[in-house]
């Protein structure tokens, strides 16, 4: 069975290896007859009718649907609840975009636009393969293996260009004008400066009352949808890995050729080009340069802006011992043992190998007959190993890397160490006693030989008592820690008196310090990041939560901030000289550029000019026209380009690069060439055809599984009456509805593919993969969780959430892309459903803690909103009182009011539409308020009263705060910054909104005019 399996799969192999149009025919070229036989009837069930031929059908919208429901979930994290499916409207945004779709298509279709097949072929590369790094051909190969209809993936690709041609015909006529550029990035630019006063809902907790128990029964009932518990599934699951396979899948000699005939052009080896070059680097020239105390301050002057302290802050903090306190932690064996036996893939222990290794070096510069010579002496190695000699003296005596010494012994090492040699997959196919074939290496060429396999294994407890007792402790330090700040923190009030915090933590009061600089000893290198970055955020006055650290934990008060300045010249001094000398260096090194271009012209050498100027003549060796260049870097395109201009015997002119300038010598061309087979890339290709074919064997075997399951099935004949020969009231469950025996069917199927695989012999049969497979099960998760142990398989718990009665079978195989690749294969899995559990609102006692944390929150939210309102309105008396008192040129101040009023005033500093404001990150309702008002009320500097009261949108059930602004200052931008890139980037931004707009508008006229049938069903 298994056999006839791959049978097919190489068919199918075979068949979308043909050039691309051939099969783009093939499976395009389908009928729509023929797809009805396949049972997808035209008259399917739908969920909208659009102009009488267009059906958007139910599992269109539902594939939609489900696809924007999993990209929520990703973005919103742990943010996500089930209300927002609701409060988006999710559905019917879903719907709108179907129907917007195909009004689209429609009207392609109406003004007689086409989409040839070449073209879709180009779209499909342009958008889709190109950017994957793929061939239109690797793609759609990737396509059919991960099990895709290329017939419907052909026509949604059409469909796609046609709507796209569509869109460009609407958007034709969108412009944008210089003058409404030039005010956009006026508006993006401009900044203001304000003072604010902040009404956090955090610094009204502890005025909140506690709640009764009643209480928060009653507001989780008004709340359930935000507490409730998804559904949650729990499956058996049969995981296969397609390394496994590699052992018994032939690559032949045959397919390696056919493969590099059809991709030949993959393996083109580009252009390349040697030079010489006189390099006049700026620092060879600052010994030249004598500066004055003039010069540092013309500099010091002109770049003012340049030279600024950091912003600084000054903290008192309380610390608790982390590590001291995690001494203390004696967790019982009873915890030991519990956690062992609750948490047993965290003790998995990986296989590993016992490897030796010899190697080979390849250098870029290598000739193509020195490459062969290399590879033609490791082959000579190997030959010499097969006929006696040992691979130790054989790596003793040839190997040319760091394990030489040894042997070759790089010892026991698991698949992910073995990764980084790039031997990985070479040594995981090996059997004990075994050696590689020649290898083709980042560095060069290989052999490798297995002396031994450890086996993957869950680790003993006794092996790994330690290791769980640390983790305890860590846990236990953990929680201990937080409840003690915490307490200390509610006991403390509003600011860290030293007097009232008892023995057991350390309390300071640090200098001025910045963000990422030095604190104190007590923070050390340790905590300094997490230290200041949290202290940053901290506002005068505010004292933080407990902040956990690698050290210590930390409770911080934030005393006092201190501005950005401009520095004075001598804090400067060293910086401007350094920054002085560099120009005047770089401007020396031009100069004798210059004159060394001059020299070359009246017929002078570069050994002449080398001497001379007391530059160097560097050789590049052979450069690619994309590559580095020696002693220059990656970004050096300038020279490159140059150099790849020059011909034999030619000499540039002056060249810039990052390190200085240049004169560049032709030396030497090599063409772009396609490399011979065996040159370099028969055992890559070979390597990729072994992942490829095996990739096609498990899936072979999962599918085999299934078949020999269903094959099993033992169906109830259904009983007939006599006369009517009719089926009897009580029908019996049909072959497609009996559960299959999946495990039953593994053991025979890995039995059999253990004895007839001619590839293995006795003694690999017994310590085979294979024969170490067998079903898992999962914990329970819900649908945007990963299901344990498996980590991340989001193909898995799709499947499992279609299931609906504990014991079905999933009766496809599942594949798992890799992380990142998605359309590359990592593994396939079987799946029996075991367990499902409804989504249910928990009871209180359940979410007690939670439900009241929430309840807290909400509360908060209102005493601050009220204060808030409270000092706007104190605020609009007092500013009317005081100019009563006041001349009409007197300048109101917020900062005034604050300290009359008991109000701690704070200063946000500068900030534009797009910038943080302040402590608050983006808080845009805030910036939009003031920026208004300054646009709206005042030029220059703003000495109005501005009192501003914005309450922030809800961002996931969170208010930031209420706030009152006055805005001190507005900075009009700088529109010598409004270069070309800048005006290009702001330009395509505009076109893409007005052509969006374009569209927008476009759909809502088509919409009016056609008639939609909207036939939706519960979802």
């Amino acid at each position: 069975m298994l056999s006839t399996m791959r049978t097919h799969q190489k068919k199918i192999l075979i068949a979308i290896t043909f050039p691309i149009i051939l099969v783009f025919v093939l499976y395009y070229g389908a009928s729509k007859d023929m797809r009805q036989r396949r049972g997808e009837s035209m008259d399917s069930d739908y969920v909208a009718l659009v102009n009488k031929d267009g059906r958007i059908s139910r599992s269109r919208f539902l594939r939609a649907y489900s696809n924007n429901e999993q990209y929520l979930r990703n973005n919103y994290g742990e943010q996500w609840d089930e209300t927002l499916v609701d409060r988006l409207e999710l559905e019917k945004n879903v719907l709108d975009q179907l129907i917007n779709e195909e009004l689209l298509y429609q009207a392609a279709q109406e003004a007689g636009l086409k989409a040839t097949d070449p073209e879709v072929i180009s779209y499909i590369e342009t958008t889709q393969a190109k950017p994957q790094g793929r061939t239109v051909r690797e793609w759609l190969e990737r396509l059919a293996m991960l099990g895709n209809d290329l017939e419907e993936y052909f026509d949604t690709q059409r469909r796609s260009l046609l709507m796209t041609k569509m869109q460009r015909v609407i958007t034709s006529n969108s412009h944008v004008t210089e003058q409404e550029l030039t005010d956009a990035y006026r508006d993006r630019e401009e900044k203001i400066a304000a003072d604010y006063l902040a009404f956090e809902p955090k610094s009204y907790l502890t005025a909140v009352a506690e709640p009764t128990e009643q209480a928060l029964k009653d507001f989780l009932e008004s709340n359930k949808e935000r507490f409730r518990v998804p559904e949650k599934v729990k499956v058996k699951y049969l995981q296969i890995d397609p390394k496994i396979f590699r052992g018994t899948v032939q690559v032949t000699r045959e397919a390696i050729e056919r493969y590099y005939e059809d991709n030949a052009e993959e393996y083109e080896v580009p252009e390349q080009v040697q030079v010489e070059h006189l390099a006049f680097f700026p620092e060879k020239f600052q010994d030249r340069v004598v500066l004055k105390e003039e010069d540092i301050l013309s500099h010091f002057e002109n770049n003012a802006g340049r030279y600024r302290t950091e912003p600084q802050m000054r903290v008192r903090y309380v610390a608790l011992d982390f590590r001291q306190l995690m001494d203390t932690m004696s967790p019982t064996d009873e915890e030991i043992q519990a956690y062992y036996e609750e948490n047993p893939q965290g003790f998995y222990s990986e296989e590993e190998r016992k490897v030796r290794r010899i190697q080979i070096p390849l250098a870029d510069s290598d000739s193509g007959e020195q490459k062969t010579a290399k590879r033609e002496l490791v082959r000579r190695i190997k030959t010499d190993i097969e006929e006696g000699q040992t691979f130790e003296e054989a790596a003793r005596q040839h190997s040319q890397d760091e394990f030489k010494d040894q042997g070759g012994l790089m010892g026991y090492r698991t698949y992910g160490d073995l990764a980084s040699f790039g031997i990985a997959d070479n040594v995981f196919e090996l059997q004990p006693g075994a050696m590689s074939d020649v290898i083709s290496v980042p560095n060069g060429l290989a052999l490798v030989y297995v002396e031994d396999i450890k086996e993957a294994t869950i680790q003993p407890l006794y092996a790994v008592r330690d290791k769980v007792a640390d983790v305890l402790k860590y846990n236990k330090a953990e929680s201990e820690s937080r409840q003690r700040l915490s307490d200390l923190r509610e006991q403390l009030g509003k600011q860290i008196d030293p007097t009232q915090v008892p023995q057991g933590f350390i309390v300071r009061e640090t200098q001025a310090f910045a963000r990422g600089g030095n604190v104190d000893e007590v923070v050390g290198e340790d905590d300094l990041r997490t230290f200041t970055n949290e202290a940053s955020r901290l506002s005068p006055g505010q004292i933080s939560e407990p902040i956990p650290a690698n050290k210590n934990w930390y409770l911080i008060e934030m005393l006092e901030k201190i501005d950005a300045r401009d520095m004075t010249l001598e804090e400067a001094r060293e910086r401007v000289a350094a920054d002085k000398t560099r120009e005047e260096a770089m401007k020396i090194a031009m100069q004798q550029a210059q004159d060394a271009e001059a020299m070359i012209r009246d017929g002078h050498g570069f050994d002449e000019i080398s001497k001379s100027k007391g530059v160097d003549i560097l050789d590049t060796g052979l450069l690619y026209k994309e590559g580095r260049v020696p002693e220059i870097g990656w970004n050096a395109k300038d020279f490159l380009d140059t150099a790849f201009k020059l011909t034999d015997g030619e000499i540039s002119g002056v060249v810039s690069s990052p390190r200085g300038f240049h004169l560049i010598r032709f030396v030497d061309r090599v063409d772009a060439r396609i490399p011979d087979l065996d040159e370099t890339i028969s055992k890559s290709i070979e390597q990729k055809l072994t992942v490829q074919y095996s990739v096609e064997a498990a899936r072979s075997f999962g599918e085999s599984v299934i078949m020999t399951a269903v094959e099993s099935v033992v169906v109830p004949e259904v009983p007939v009456e006599e006369d009517t020969q009719q089926p009897a009231e009580e029908p019996t469950a049909s072959e497609e509805e009996q559960p299959l025996d999946l495990e039953t069917a593994l053991q025979k199927e890995r039995d059999y593919f253990l004895t007839h695989n001619k590839a293995l012999d006795e003694a690999a049969r017994e310590t085979h993969p294979m024969a170490k497979l067998s079903f898992l099960e999962t914990s329970l998760f819900a649908e945007n969780e990963n299901p344990e142990p498996l980590g991340q398989a989001p193909e898995l718990a799709q499947v499992a959430f279609k299931m609906k009665q504990v014991g079905e079978t999933y009766r496809k195989v599942i594949p798992r892309a890799m992380m990142g690749r998605p359309n590359e294969i990592n593994d396939f899995f079987l799946v029996m459903l075991t367990d499902k559990r409804e989504a249910h609102v928990p009871d209180i006692a359940e979410v007690s803690e939670e439900v009241r944390k929430v309840f807290l929150d909400q509360q908060a939210a209102l005493l601050a909103k009220e204060e808030a309102e409270a000092a706007h309105t104190k605020l609009k008396s007092w500013v009317s009182d005081w100019r009563a008192g006041k001349d009409a040129t007197a300048e109101f101040k917020l900062s005034d009011f604050a300290r009359e009023n008991g109000y701690s005033v704070q200063s946000a500093g500068l900030f534009s539409r797009t910038q943080p404001f302040a402590n608050y990150g983006q808080v845009p309702d805030v910036a939009y308020a003031a920026m208004r008002t300054a646009v709206g009320e005042c030029t220059g500097l703003i000495e109005a009263t501005v009192p501003v009261l914005v309450e922030n949108k809800e961002v996931a059930r969170t208010t930031v705060g209420y706030f009152i602004l006055q805005v001190l200052e507005h900075v009009e931008p700088d529109m010598t910054a409004y270069h070309e890139k800048e005006r290009a980037t702001l330009l395509n931004s505009m076109l893409n909104e007005r052509r969006n707009a374009a569209i927008q508008d476009w759909l809502k006229q088509r919409r009016a005019q056609s008639k939609i049938d909207i036939k939706m069903k519960d979802r």
